[in-house]
């Protein structure tokens, strides 16, 4: 237990931290920024995947797949081809942001030329640091990888206490504090790298690389139609005050999928190893998928239940009202969360392609959604959007993975999780004041009970899970040059 506990920890602090500067820093936002400028803060951030996107053509992430292919100087020049690639595909990139960033605003009023660019170049350093982290994961460099978000960290924090609480610029002044520490940590990391590789192009190894991440793409592309893009359209159609609302709920509501992160990294590996088992390696990697359907699911209830009080204390009083948004936008996580078990079966054998089908429909599904209500609806719209999206998401991954994998998970179970998560979303959103407020919390107590129960059912499978040393993995071996 100690093992998974540690991985889960070190996985846990190297890549949560980030996150949790970002949120500590949101009653700071929200309180130093007037709401249209937070808006706009929100509109740009969902521009942040397309940017990355085409920064890198995700040949950062073919990195992991092609390292242990090559030993010596074979992986040294591997490393060095890809990152001047990457450094090569982002320079172009950010040119040719620079050079359409009139034409965006002629499309977009709301965001500025200027900004458009600034946040583009922002993003260009981002790109250098998520190359390096890469490369620490996949060579095995926890110490490093940890020191290179710890610096991150501390460096966002010193450009946000200066540039915003300090010199109080507002949104300009979160894009200086972004462009400053990601360039302040990019640059000495770009060079750490490049001493440790082989700086030469070898067009056989991008072709590779292209041959592995070039599928990856549409289905990127449809992730950030399906949680990025609605964060523009509420800008754009319900106006800058509203997506600040809309904004300041998602970063809340993104508490789950940080929390999870570092458990799904943990689990994943462990995962495969245990359905490409035998029988009684199958079912307990069903039983890991109760658990952590289970754990899910209490997590996001407790969220869901405490949105009132979170979100009070958090935002200023301009923000009143956010909480049910936030809570809505919690059990579209769970949705989510869900959805990422049965993608775990559907990888393990292999249909990546069924993965994409399913993306590309919720795309398609949220886009249209948005497009037909926040017109009419503003950010509730899209709160419908993501929830109608990410249920059709989960239920149709499911569907898929009962068909591929065989018995990943009961589907009773599931819907039954699914259907928790919703009773306990219109339980937050009563009326909250009298006699109806106690009866929702009377409710919301019996909905977390009843998780409670279902928790203890699985006790045994817990314990039999446990003795099993399932994180001690062993270090892969490279494999030979074909």
């Amino acid at each position: 237990m100690s093992g998974m506990l540690r991985r889960i920890g070190l996985y846990g602090v190297a890549t949560v931290l980030p996150s949790a500067v970002a949120f500590f820093f949101l009653p700071v936002l929200t309180r130093q920024m007037p709401k249209s400028d937070f808006g706009t803060m929100s509109a740009l951030t969902a521009l942040y995947n397309l940017f990355f996107l085409a920064f890198t053509f995700y040949l950062d992430r073919s990195l992991g797949r092609l390292y242990f292919l090559y030993d010596g100087e074979s992986r040294k020049e591997l490393i060095g081809s890809l990152f001047l690639a990457v450094l090569t595909t982002a320079t172009c990139g950010i040119l040719a942001a620079f050079a359409l960033s009139s034409g965006f605003e002629k499309i977009y009023p709301e965001i500025s030329a200027r900004r458009f660019a600034w946040y583009g170049a922002s993003v260009y350093f981002a790109v250098i640091i998520y190359f390096a982290r890469t490369y620490y994961t996949t060579a095995e460099k926890p110490t490093q990888y940890l020191w290179l978000s710890l610096s991150v960290s501390a460096a966002t924090a010193v450009g946000m206490y200066w540039f915003v609480v300090m010199r109080r610029e507002g949104v300009d002044g979160w894009l200086k504090a972004l462009i400053f520490s990601n360039a302040a940590i990019a640059i000495p990391a770009a060079i750490l790298i490049a001493r440790t590789c082989t700086l030469r192009l070898r067009w056989r190894l991008i072709r590779d690389a292209l041959v592995y991440a070039g599928p990856m793409i549409p289905s990127f592309f449809c992730n950030w139609l399906s949680n990025s893009v609605d964060r523009l359209f509420v800008g754009r159609w319900a106006g800058m005050s509203s997506n600040a609302l809309y904004g300041a709920a998602s970063q809340l509501g993104n508490i789950l999928q940080i929390a999870f992160l570092p458990v799904f990294m943990t689990y994943m590996p462990i995962f495969y190893r245990l359905s490409g088992g035998g029988e009684g390696e199958r079912r307990t990697a069903e039983a890991c998928n109760r658990i952590l359907i289970l754990l899910i699911s209490i997590a996001g209830c407790i969220l869901i239940g405490v949105a009132p009080l979170l979100a009070g204390t958090v935002l200023p009083r301009s923000y009143a009202g956010v909480s049910g948004t936030f809570a809505w936008l919690v059990v579209a996580g769970c949705f989510a969360q869900f959805a990422g078990v049965a993608t775990l079966g559907l990888y393990h054998c292999r249909r990546t392609d069924l993965v994409f089908y399913m993306s590309a429909l919720q795309a398609l599904v949220s886009i249209v959604m948005d497009l037909a209500l926040i017109p009419w609806m503003g950010r509730e719209g899209a709160v419908l959007a993501q929830l109608a999206s990410n249920a059709a998401l989960a239920a149709g991954l499911f569907l898929l993975a009962w068909r591929t994998y065989g018995k990943l998970i009961e589907p009773q179970f599931i819907y039954r999780n699914m259907a928790v998560v919703i009773v306990m979303g219109f339980l937050a959103n009563m009326p909250a004041h009298g006699a109806l407020l106690a009866v929702s919390l009377s409710l919301q107590a019996g909905v977390l009970i009843f998780c409670g129960i279902q928790l203890w059912a699985e006790k045994q499978s817990a314990l039999d899970v446990l003795s099993k040393n399932l994180w001690q993995v062993p270090a892969p071996e490279p494999l030979p040059v074909n």
